[in-house]
């Protein structure tokens, strides 16, 4: 009886516990935020007038403490509405090419892993909203999925980041599998969104060019095509 008794109670306990900790992790961004960028309005008037060179200015503005700054500003969009591709593009014109990417990728998963802890810390509530039978059964569909499969979901430029980020750590993903995962998933849309930052440096002729061996590529295989159809369509049946 007394096991029975004490349940409640310690099932309170831990929803405190975890409670705490996500005030913690929310407390230690925006401490993060509020050193960087100062009082919540100046933040918000900050990401309403948000734009490549408005972060390329405010990143750049630190001097050597730059990659802190660009690390602290990728964890914060954890948890505030800005485009991620904005920041990669910014880091691309301050770090350069290949610091643009390193820099982009190692903040992605260490931004990765503060949402993956949120969704874990935050679990308890969701179960108050959805039952724990039905996010079970999402759980074993997550639970299949090759490797491969959430590799590919990262490659999918329509998935939010961060929503992966809480929905994977949810459903309770393993910690080394979601981070290799990530890890492998998010370098071509860095890499691509870096390379626009040194597009940017290098100005519109860059864009003109690329786009012009884009339609030239294009034509070319469009030709082919046609042409392969007309000799089929030409040859005489044996």
């Amino acid at each position: 009886m007394s096991n029975k008794g004490s349940h409640p109670t310690s099932s309170a306990k831990g929803v405190a516990r975890r409670l705490s900790l996500v005030a913690v992790l929310l407390l230690g961004v925006s401490s993060i935020a509020y050193v960087l960028y100062g009082s919540p309005g100046e933040i918000l008037a900050w990401i309403q007038e948000l734009d490549v060179e408005t972060l390329h200015a405010t990143i750049q503005g630190y001097g050597a403490w730059a990659p802190l700054a660009s690390v602290g500003l990728m964890i914060i969009h954890s948890f505030l509405p800005f485009p991620l591709e904005i920041l990669a593009i910014a880091n691309g014109l301050v770090f350069g090419l290949w610091g643009g990417i390193y820099l982009t990728w190692v903040s992605m998963v260490l931004a990765s892993w503060v949402g993956y802890a949120a969704a874990r810390l935050a679990r308890p509530l969701v179960l108050r909203l959805v039952s724990e039978e039905r996010l079970a059964r999402v759980e074993g569909w997550a639970a299949d999925r090759s490797a491969l499969e959430l590799v590919a979901v990262r490659l999918v430029p329509v998935f939010s980041f961060n929503l992966l980020n809480l929905g994977l750590g949810l459903l309770r993903v393993p910690l080394w599998r979601y981070t290799w995962t990530t890890a492998v998933g998010i370098i071509p849309n860095v890499v691509l969104a870096v390379l626009a930052g040194q597009l940017l440096a290098v100005g519109p002729w860059a864009w003109a060019i690329i786009g012009g061996v884009i339609v030239a590529f294009g034509a070319y295989y469009y030709a082919r095509g046609r042409r392969r159809k007309h000799e089929k369509g030409s040859t005489p049946p044996a």
